[in-house]
């Protein structure tokens, strides 16, 4: 029992972090038709940006959370205007764009490198270890964080998509940017609102996991990747399928684990990867 529990709950909340970078490949997916793989290093910043502003330099907690985000997002619109937009208006193909994102976080990367040397960074939970009882096993409160952030995120994301007048420009601009145009929306500001809600999205999800991983500049690719997984099973336009996509994955990953074998958890999600699009090629939640 303390097996499952452990399995339990470290695999939603691997999950949530999956789904959430999911959710940010959605918020530019949607608007940009652009898969961005530079999604894991904007997470990648805010943790690093997270350990210089709160263990080297002790600025206060809400503060360096305003600043985090901010990092996370001005690399973003960075990508955006000087990585995205000028290869868009040389219609470039789709691929070399993709890949050229990919570059775009890489040299992140290595930026972030030469600060901290690709070094481990030591980084205490928002209420340290402090753990709360369920049933025979303690619950780390940063799980409880991770799963409250979570589903306050998700809600208030598809919330903001469709209850707003920016949600509905934002939709609109997803469908047809040509014509929303005509209608007087700004499609540059749109499609920079999408790029900063993505970025600050991953930026949450860094600050998270943070804590709970080996947290170095190298982490975004590994970020990037799960959270694609996790988009690709749970649908890139449904605002909920890549959570329940990253759900999924985490659990896999988790049980996997703890029951088969410490390497077979990346093996069981790609296998379920394959098996989900064979059968559902656009996701289990198609918008």
């Amino acid at each position: 029992m303390d097996i499952f529990l452990l399995a339990l709950f470290g695999g939603l909340a691997l999950g949530c972090i999956y789904g959430l970078v999911g959710v940010s490949f959605n918020a530019i997916y949607n608007v940009c038709q652009l898969v961005n793989f530079a999604q894991g290093h904007f997470a990648m910043l805010a943790i690093v940006s997270w350990y210089f502003l709160i263990v080297v330099y002790k600025v206060p907690i809400a503060i360096a959370l305003v600043i985090m985000i901010v990092v996370s997002m001005l690399f973003g619109v960075a990508i955006q205007f000087l990585v995205a937009e000028p290869l868009i208006r040389r219609k470039i193909p789709l691929v070399s764009l993709v890949i050229a994102t990919l570059g775009a976080g890489l040299c992140a990367e290595g930026i972030a490198g030469i600060f901290t040397n690709f070094s481990i960074l030591l980084i205490e939970p928002v209420f340290g270890y402090m753990t709360i009882k369920v049933g025979p096993v303690g619950l780390l409160m940063q799980y409880v964080l991770i799963y409250g952030c979570t589903v306050f995120l998700c809600f208030f994301y598809w919330w903001f998509l469709e209850k707003t007048w920016i949600g509905l420009r934002l939709r609109a601009v997803g469908v047809n940017a040509e014509m929303a145009s005509l209608e007087g929306v700004n499609l540059n500001k749109i499609r920079c609102l999408a790029w900063c809600i993505s970025a600050g999205i991953c930026a949450i999800a860094g600050w998270l996991i943070g804590p709970l991983i080996q947290s170095s500049a190298l982490v975004g690719l590994s970020l990037v990747i799960y959270g694609f997984v996790a988009a690709a099973i749970g649908g890139f336009r449904s605002s909920f399928g890549p959570l329940l996509g990253g759900i999924l994955i985490g659990l896999l990953i988790s049980f996997s684990r703890a029951y088969l074998h410490p390497a077979a958890g990346e093996l069981a999600m790609f296998l379920a990867l394959i098996l989900i699009l064979t059968f559902r090629p656009k996701g289990l939640i198609v918008a």
